[in-house]
């Protein structure tokens, strides 16, 4: 299991990091030739990917504090929509095509939980199905707090419900 993780982590570390080095070798080594346009999107790649390998980078870290304790979860009560509207705001243009649904009640459901852990852990989920070649589908029942539960459907179809 050790080895299938190191695996893992070693492809989503090095996938941005090649497609960061190869945009800006070739921007480098072409750079006279290239229109404005192409040099334009050799530097978008590259910033993107870097983006990307900021947040697996920062999400190892997380995790690595959380399961150390030196992050320790502050629970406080909280309303359950503003927490998936926040991690819906973070997501940001992410989510462009993507269904979201969001159904509460009239009076707003309060929960005990760290507000920021939780939707960090929801940002992570959503982001997962987000990323993967199947459109994503989420949607999330508050309606009823014995019954709440998000879904992420499509991408993460069997995984988590």
């Amino acid at each position: 299991m050790h080895r299938a993780l190191l695996s893992s982590v070693s492809h989503d570390l090095k996938t941005p990091l090649s497609s960061i080095i190869g945009s800006l070798e070739i921007f480098q080594s072409l750079r006279g030739t290239l229109s404005q346009k192409h040099k334009e999107q050799l530097l978008a790649t590259a910033l993107e990917e870097a983006y990307r390998l900021d947040n697996f980078i920062t999400n190892i870290l997380d995790m690595a504090k959380l399961e150390s304790g030196a992050i320790k979860p502050v629970k406080r009560s909280a309303q359950m929509h503003h927490i998936l509207e926040d991690c819906v705001m973070h997501l940001g243009r992410k989510l462009d095509g993507i269904e979201i649904t969001i159904k509460q009640k009239d009076n707003p459901i309060e929960i005990i939980t760290d507000a920021a852990l939780l939707c960090r852990a929801l940002f992570l989920l959503v982001d997962n199905a987000v990323n993967s070649d199947a459109p994503a589908v989420f949607t999330a029942d508050l309606r009823r707090l014995a019954l709440m539960r998000a879904s992420i459907t499509s991408a993460l179809k069997g995984l988590v419900t």
